[in-house]
C-alpha cells in the first residue's frame, strides 16, 4: 500500500502555488481561502467571496479549480487559472466589483499589472473586457517571473482527471465568477519559453483595375479563376 496521501499532497501543492502568488504578485494582501477541486462544466476555475463559513459564522473565500483541465505537463496553464481567479479575490477585497460576470477595465488593469493578459479569445488581440473571459502569461511579465522561479524548485502539480472533454461550444460565464475554456487557448508553457504558434495563412488577394477605371479587389482561397465582372478580364493573386 503507498504512503502517498492524494489529498493532502494535492492540496499542499494547490496551497504553496497560492502562497507563492500572493506573496510575489499581491503583496501578501490577499486573505487565505478554501481551494476547491470542482468540475464545473466549460469553465477552468472560479471564484466566490465568503462560501465557506466556520462553526464560528466567520466567512472564508473560495477559489475552485477544475481538475479535467489541468495539464500536468503544462504547470503554468494550471497556474494562470489560480492567478485568474486571484485578481477577482483581490477585486472583490480591494476594488470595486462590476455586475454579475463582467470583468472589468479594473480587473484588466490589475492582471495586466501582474503579468496576465487579458483577453476574450485567450489569445493574442481578443478583447480585454467582458463577460467571457480567458488569459495568457506576459512573457515579460511578473508573473512569468514567479512562476519560472517556481518551477525551479521542487513545486509540482501531481494529479489531474483522467477524464477531459473540451469542445467548442460557446461558454457562459455568471456569479460566482468564472475562467472559461478555450480550445485555442495558447499553451501556456510555450508561452513561457517564448514560443508562440503562428496562424497559417489560407486566403490570398486577387486584385484587377478594368478598363472602366475601377479596381477589383476580392480575398479567397488559393488557385482561386476569377475575372472581372465588368470587362471580364482575370483577377490577379498578389500574394
Amino acid at each position: 500500500m503507498t504512503s502517498i496521501k492524494p489529498t493532502i499532497q494535492t492540496y499542499e501543492e494547490l496551497q504553496e502555488a497560492y502562497d507563492c502568488l500572493n506573496e510575489h504578485l499581491f503583496k501578501g494582501q490577499l486573505p487565505q481561502c478554501i481551494i476547491t477541486l470542482q468540475r464545473e462544466k466549460k469553465t477552468c476555475g472560479y471564484y466566490a467571496r465568503d462560501r465557506f463559513v466556520d462553526k464560528n459564522g466567520s466567512p472564508v473565500d473560495e477559489i475552485a479549480l477544475n481538475p479535467q483541465y489541468f495539464d500536468l505537463d503544462d504547470i503554468p496553464s494550471i497556474l494562470t487559472t489560480l492567478g485568474h481567479q486571484m485578481v477577482h479575490q483581490w477585486q472583490s477585497h480591494f476594488g470595486k466589483w462590476s455586475r454579475s460576470g463582467y470583468h472589468n477595465k479594473q480587473w484588466a488593469a490589475k492582471m495586466e499589472e501582474i503579468g496576465l493578459v487579458p483577453s476574450s479569445t485567450g489569445e493574442e488581440n481578443g478583447a480585454r473586457t467582458g463577460f467571457k473571459m480567458s488569459a495568457y502569461p506576459d512573457p515579460n511579465g511578473k508573473f512569468t517571473k514567479v512562476v519560472t522561479d517556481l518551477l525551479t524548485t521542487e513545486f509540482t502539480v501531481s494529479w489531474r482527471d483522467r477524464f477531459v472533454e473540451i469542445d467548442d461550444e460557446e461558454i457562459g460565464s455568471e456569479e460566482p465568477v468564472k475562467t472559461p475554456v478555450y480550445k485555442s487557448q495558447k499553451n501556456v508553457r510555450d508561452l513561457l519559453n517564448g514560443k508562440t504558434k503562428s496562424k497559417k495563412q489560407t486566403r490570398i488577394k486577387y486584385s484587377h483595375v478594368c478598363e472602366e477605371g475601377n479596381t477589383v479587389n476580392v480575398w479567397g482561397a488559393k488557385d482561386l479563376s476569377l475575372t472581372c465582372g465588368i470587362c471580364q478580364k482575370p483577377l490577379e493573386p498578389l500574394n
